[in-house]
């Protein structure tokens, strides 16, 4: 590990509601809520991105999604809950 993976995050933006964070995500920035247990857990939108098909070696492309970093430092799709969407509790990070 080196050690800007182990520096902790910094809020630059707080008490957003969704709509903020998601623009804030399409500009390129991490988001979190500040609720979630795990240590230094975030957001980030993954492009569409192009792949070559294994089965049929034609190129095929991945859509966006949004990928959240977990505590054991993988990434994982994101789904938002009810709660995500409607709560106040955002944060863009630097």
């Amino acid at each position: 590990m080196n050690g800007s993976e182990n520096k902790s995050l910094v809020a630059v933006a707080k008490n957003l509601g969704f709509g903020a964070a998601l623009l804030a995500l399409q500009r390129g920035h991490k988001v979190r809520r500040v609720g979630w247990n795990g240590k230094n857990m975030f957001l980030i939108l993954i492009r569409e991105y192009q792949v070559q098909a294994p089965l049929h070696g034609e190129v095929d492309y991945m859509s966006a999604w949004l990928g959240m970093r977990t505590a054991q430092r993988g990434f994982v799709p994101w789904v938002a809950s009810q709660s995500d969407l409607l709560d106040s509790d955002w944060e863009v990070l630097e």
